[in-house]
């Protein structure tokens, strides 16, 4: 009988793990345990024939070893994961998904969620879908045919580290709030979307008037106004301002609070030493 916080491994519920044997029915099952909260992937290649999903709210920490542990979807599964409830984790596994129109190899809906150190395969059309507020991706290196990321319809999440390929690394769609930390070669808003970039961005294409960024320490250049907060250069389309309390100048509402909430995040994140207390 396992325990309250017990960890498990999914050869225990029956997982092969040897890339030619079902391992479906094994995994979701592992999943769906809520004596566990925390699942171990053993290295290997782990057959998925239909979705996995992840709906638990309490909790589960799914790992593997990152470049060892592999997701294989087989050829029309659309989606390999979807991560439909809340507080779960998924870290050091490579998800590996065929491709085709609409494929997508991790689809986060629900939140908040954390997403780490995750490898995508470059055949999916999009390699991590999320449409769950509050999702925090962190080292992980997506690749896709189409879109890296897709963030759609929600709020207030946080991309810190990632890698990226060529395409559009993150595309945000009626997104607000939203946080990314580190270099960015494509970041593409539209439908009145909001985002802070903090670190570099070579091509921001903002495809309506109502969607906002503020670029911090940014290399990008383009003609909008300048601003500062504690210091710090911003530039980019504005939207409602507020005096800063620090030097009584302006910066985006949305902007200043997706900031205070990162570093609020990066503070509570002890262990890490992202930023200290």
């Amino acid at each position: 009988m396992l325990s309250a916080h017990a960890s498990s491994a999914v050869k225990y519920y029956g997982a092969i793990g040897n890339g030619a044997v079902d391992d479906t029915a094994a995994i979701q099952a592992a999943v769906n345990n809520t004596a566990i909260d925390w699942l171990y992937f053993p290295p290997g290649s782990y057959r998925i024939t239909s979705t996995i999903t992840v709906s638990r709210t309490d909790g589960l920490r799914m790992s593997g070893i990152r470049g060892n542990t592999n997701l294989i979807s087989d050829a029309g599964v659309l989606i390999t994961m979807t991560i439909s409830g809340s507080f779960n984790r998924l870290q050091s596994v490579n998800v590996i998904n065929p491709g085709g129109a609409g494929s997508i190899a991790v689809n986060v809906t629900g939140g908040p969620n954390f997403i780490t150190d995750i490898g995508v395969s470059s055949g999916v059309e999009t390699g991590l879908s999320i449409s769950g507020g509050e999702t925090v991706v962190t080292d992980c290196w997506i690749r896709a045919s189409a879109t890296q990321i897709l963030v759609q319809n929600c709020f207030s999440c946080t991309f810190v580290g990632n890698r990226y390929t060529t395409g559009t690394n993150i595309r945000f769609n009626n997104a607000r709030a939203h946080t990314v930390v580190g270099v960015v070669t494509v970041i593409v808003l539209e439908n009145n979307s909001n985002v802070a970039i903090i670190g570099g961005v070579n091509t921001l294409t903002v495809s309506d008037a109502a969607s906002k960024y503020s670029l911090i320490n940014n290399s990008f250049v383009d003609t909008h106004d300048t601003y500062r907060v504690d210091g710090v250069k911003v530039v980019g389309v504005q939207g409602a301002a507020v005096p800063d309390a620090a030097g009584g100048i302006m910066i985006d509402v949305e902007a200043r609070a997706a900031i205070n909430a990162l570093l609020a995040r990066l503070r509570a994140s002890t262990g890490h030493g992202l930023i200290a207390t």
